[in-house]
């Protein structure tokens, strides 16, 4: 404390202002350093939303092609079965390209991105078997099945003619009975096919295989039919068109089923292990961007708590160090201002703080202590000069020569001479000399000559 007393008041505020700017900086270059590591883990977290982003991205491609499997199981022309096929495998193989590339600079994520690769695959041979049996179906549907269809009527409505043609009476009534009777069961079986392979619906494929089995029964009731055996010919030629009709329909309803069953065996355990095997991979990738973000959030707050406290100790400091100077500097200047108040009023005793400092305040107490005995001598002086028996003046050469001191004696002279003053002695201080002289020069002369005064 002695050595902060001693130094200059420049140094006094230098060393104030040093240490507030020492404070600042260290605040500074402490707010970059925590907002480094800030800036570093809002990267880490960056590049792992990226990664995250890609991995969503190949993730999306991949389930998109649910919505197209449906598709295939409803398509009917082949070319449009080829283009769905087509366009799942283009979104298998990107989402499969792209989850490979976001997660191979990551070797923590290489096994569960090589069960998704694998998953990935089955799927989509699960997929491409789908679209074969798909076109195996709709090629047998619009290939036999059409040509015998097509078949089957033309024998239908000949034998309806000749029946009409060759019989009469109830044999007649009772032979189109048989045949409406087939022809109502193979009308079933062809349109609940193509209902089947339009919608899926399983009432579908019972409604087939019901007229299958009546087409085939009531069929081969036509050998029954009494006639000419040209017309019986044509009975047995329909009976045996309608047994191959059905039994193309069920080739057919056939291969729909080994498609549910590819759908229920292969394509839905495919997608189902590709969803966990995405999940697996996804799961610490979520994990640890939400680590990197609550990281992020924890240490932005740190910083600004850390800041606010800083930001407190450094005012606080400032504060202290005002406090300290107003100490050091204010209270002795005030004392001292008090001193000097007091030696002007006379108080000539009056002792002198401060003057053991080393700085501007004790050199300004060292003054005062000599103002005040100096002021003590001069007292004394003006004391024995008003006390003098002779009456004495004093005027300042500098000011006109005005007069400037009267003591007590020459003030009782010139009040007795009031009457020939030029004006009243009470207003004698401040006037020139040269109004007890009518022609002043002389005087004047003499006084402005040193070498002529006493």
């Amino acid at each position: 404390m002695r050595f902060f007393l001693n130094l200059s008041m420049g140094r006094k505020l230098a060393a104030s202002a040093m240490l507030a700017l020492l404070l600042l900086a260290a605040l500074v270059v402490f707010i970059r350093s925590e907002m480094a590591i800030v800036l570093q883990q809002q990267d880490r977290a960056a590049a792992t939303q990226a990664l995250l982003g890609a991995i969503d991205a190949g993730s999306g491609m991949v389930r998109g092609v649910a919505p197209l499997e449906r598709e295939l199981l409803l398509t009917q022309r082949p070319p449009d079965i080829e283009a769905v096929r087509n366009r799942a495998q283009t979104a298998l193989a990107e989402g499969q390209r792209g989850i490979a590339a976001a997660t191979a600079p990551h070797p923590a994520l290489a096994e569960p991105a090589r069960a998704v690769n694998q998953t990935i695959t089955a799927y989509a041979e699960a997929v491409a078997a789908l679209a074969t049996e798909r076109l195996a179906l709709v090629g047998q549907r619009d290939g036999p099945l059409v040509r015998l269809s097509g078949d089957y009527d033309g024998i239908f409505d000949s034998v309806i003619a000749n029946t009409s043609y060759d019989l009469e009476g109830e044999a007649q009534e009772d032979a189109l009975q048989r045949l409406q009777t087939v022809h109502q069961a193979v009308n079933d079986m062809r349109l609940g096919i193509q209902r089947l392979l339009a919608t899926g619906d399983e009432a579908e494929a019972r409604r087939v295989r019901r007229g299958a089995a009546q087409s085939r029964v009531h069929g081969r009731g036509l050998a029954a039919v009494e006639g000419p055996s040209r017309l019986r010919d044509e009975f047995m030629r329909l009976a045996n068109q309608t047994e191959m009709l059905g039994g193309v329909v069920l080739e057919v309803l056939e291969r729909g089923e080994a498609i549910a069953k590819l759908r229920t065996e292969r394509l839905e355990p495919a997608a189902q292990a590709v969803e966990a095997a995405l999940a697996e991979l996804i799961a610490p990738v979520r994990a640890e961007e939400g680590r990197q973000r609550a990281g992020v959030i924890a240490a932005a707050q740190d910083v600004a708590r850390m800041t606010l406290w800083a930001g407190f100790a450094v005012a606080f400091v400032l504060l202290l160090s005002s406090f300290a100077t107003a100490r050091v500097i204010g209270a002795p200047m005030r004392r001292l201002a008090a001193t000097l108040g007091r030696i002007a009023a006379g108080q000539t005793d009056v002792p002198v703080p401060d003057l053991g400092r080393q700085d501007e305040i004790g050199a300004i107490a060292s003054a005062t202590q000599t103002l005040r005995d100096t002021a003590a001598r001069a007292f004394a002086q003006g004391q024995m000069l008003e006390q003098l028996p002779l009456p004495i003046m004093s005027a300042d050469p500098r000011d006109d020569l005005r007069l400037t001191y009267m003591n007590a004696a020459a003030r009782n002279l010139m009040g007795g001479l009031r009457d020939h003053l030029p004006c009243p002695p009470e207003e004698l201080l401040g006037q020139s000399l040269d109004i007890f002289h009518t022609h002043p020069e002389r005087q004047r002369a003499i006084v402005n000559d040193p070498s002529r005064l006493p």
